[in-house]
């Protein structure tokens, strides 16, 4: 896919995207496989770099204590990943906090901190897992809203 001249992409969502895929190749060696032959097939990929990603190198163990991603370290990191926005969008504030609800508050405070939600850090010193759901979600709303006001004014446009 190429982008015209004139097309903007949502850059805090690719960033997001990339951050996850970058958990999922570290722990999944058949996914940084694809990975590589995508970016090579791509030519994104100069020969050095490509010889540097390739060739044999020791699988990472889920099981293995000496793993690079710890496996309770690699759960906070995947549910850092969670689409927010489009779990509100969808089913609301009590969607968000239902699949919050099932992280820990290390978890939460990960994805707080990976998905920039709090620039003026007002969560560093909450220890409540609620507490930290209460942000998340209301945050989230603000940003929904933020959407549906932005489109509603550029809607004269169409």
């Amino acid at each position: 896919m190429t982008a015209d001249v004139g097309t903007q992409v949502n850059t805090k969502v690719i960033a997001n995207l990339l951050r996850g895929l970058a958990i999922d190749v570290e722990t999944n060696p058949a996914l940084g496989v694809r990975v590589v032959e995508a970016l090579s097939a791509a030519h994104i990929l100069d020969e050095h770099t490509e010889d540097l990603v390739t060739g044999e190198y020791q699988v990472v163990d889920d099981a293995n204590p000496n793993a690079t991603v710890p496996p309770g370290m690699l759960l906070a990191m995947q549910a850092a990943r969670i689409d927010l926005l489009t779990l509100y969008r969808v089913g609301g504030a009590e969607q968000v906090r239902e699949r919050l609800a099932t992280l820990d508050v290390n978890a939460l405070k990960r994805l707080i901190l990976v998905q920039q939600l709090d620039p003026e850090k007002k969560t560093t010193k909450l220890r409540s897992a609620a507490k930290l759901i209460d942000f998340i979600v209301e945050v989230t709303g603000a940003q929904v809203q933020e959407e549906i006001e932005r489109s509603r004014t550029a809607s004269w446009m169409l």
